[in-house]
């Protein structure tokens, strides 16, 4: 009798250990996709621009005055501006209180005419510090910025390629479409 209740508790332990593994196995899986950056090593990214317009100005930066008009975009998020400038930028910017207006992503998009800009796609001018622009594949990505990247699909079953700069708190993501053509490039404060 008392093997069997032995044998009992070893197998309850066990599987007990194995539950563990597996809800901590699944927790570091849903982590991972959330938030694939945190793994991947660090690559220097001393641009903290775009084309001219850097991370961390404000909306109000004579940079941007450059860029002409905007509209307002509303992408649900409750602590942000997002505009959309002339020649496919996007700006996303902080609302309220003592950091109003200072940019923490930007974005270049490459259909503009979706968004009511007359330009035509994959023409936008700006680039990356690197020379990278819409239009650019994978492979030019990444004989730029080398082999420190993480990649995931997205919500609308994009391929993303990112860089990540830990020390600096940024990242670079590279959005693909079906022809595996950069289709939107974002600099982002890391926690965005």
């Amino acid at each position: 009798m008392k093997k069997g209740k032995v044998f009992l508790g070893y197998g309850a332990a066990l599987l007990s250990i194995c539950c563990i593994v597996f809800g901590v196995a699944k927790m570091f899986q849903a982590f991972q996709v959330t938030a694939p950056y945190h793994f991947a090593a660090s690559t220097k990214l001393s641009e903290r621009e775009l084309s001219g317009v850097k991370l961390h100005d404000t909306t109000a930066s004579d940079r941007l005055k450059n860029f002409g008009g905007f509209r307002r975009v509303n992408r649900d998020r409750s602590r942000y501006e997002q505009r959309l400038w002339h020649a496919g930028l996007v700006t996303a910017s902080i609302k309220s209180g003592r950091d109003k207006g200072k940019i923490i992503e930007l974005m270049i998009i490459a259909d503009s005419q979706e968004a009511g800009i007359a330009l035509p796609p994959y023409s936008s001018p700006f680039r990356t510090a690197r020379g990278i622009k819409i239009g650019n594949t994978e492979k030019q990505v990444k004989k730029k910025y080398g082999k420190n990247y993480y990649t995931y699909t997205d919500a609308a079953h994009d391929k993303v390629v990112g860089y990540v700069d830990h020390n600096a708190r940024i990242k670079l993501d590279f959005i693909f479409d079906q022809n595996g053509l950069i289709k939107i490039i974002r600099l982002a404060d890391q926690n965005i």
